[in-house]
This record gives structure tokens, C-alpha cells and sequence, in this order.
């Protein structure tokens, strides 16, 4: 994993939280869910691949920090590669691309 190579996950105008937010946030929210509709046997890894948040920055806009455009055609995307064990024995994993066009 190299998140200073990611998308768009740090903060390079000033118009959104920084890299070490965003991977925090994007842990809270990746335990938070599994942790509600895992067993006390299983073992969750999630690897993060990258991170595209909604819109795009335009440096030039609201100099010098920028501004952040969003719309319905640049919905957020992350990529992840995950594995589930049970009992130790893997039962499911993989690769995903995951994107909510209705963000």
C-alpha cells in the first residue's frame, strides 16, 4: 500500500482533510461495518489500494487553497483487496472497486 500515490486521498489545496485523515476515517468506517456482522471467530484483512473522493480540485479557484468541485459524474470510488477467515480457513476475497454514483 503507498497512499501518497492514491487518487485523491490527501489534501493538496487546502480543500479537504489531509492523508492521515482520510485513511483514519476510511478505517473507522471499514471496522465500525464489519465489526456489526462478523463473529467472534472471524478475521477480516482489508488492504486499501486507492482512494478517488468525489470531484476534483481546481487549484485555480479560491487561491490559494482551492476548491473542490463536485458533481453526479465524479462520484467517490475506493479499491480494496480483502480476505475473511473463519476458524482460520479463508471463506471468502478478493479484489473490489467499490463507487456510490448516488452519493
Amino acid at each position: 500500500m503507498a497512499p501518497e500515490r492514491f487518487t485523491d486521498a490527501d489534501d493538496r489545496y487546502g480543500s479537504g482533510p489531509g492523508l492521515r485523515g482520510t485513511l483514519a476515517e476510511i478505517r473507522r468506517i471499514i471496522e465500525a461495518s464489519a465489526l456489526r456482522v462478523m463473529g467472534p471467530d472471524e478475521t477480516l484483512v482489508v488492504d486499501v489500494l486507492d482512494i478517488d473522493r468525489a470531484g476534483f480540485v481546481r487549484p485555480d479557484l479560491n487561491i490559494p487553497s482551492g476548491l473542490r468541485i463536485v458533481s453526479d459524474a465524479t462520484p467517490p470510488a475506493i479499491r480494496l483487496r480483502y480476505e475473511l477467515r473463519r476458524g482460520g480457513r479463508r471463506i471468502a476475497g478478493g479484489e473490489e472497486r467499490l463507487t456510490d454514483i448516488n452519493f
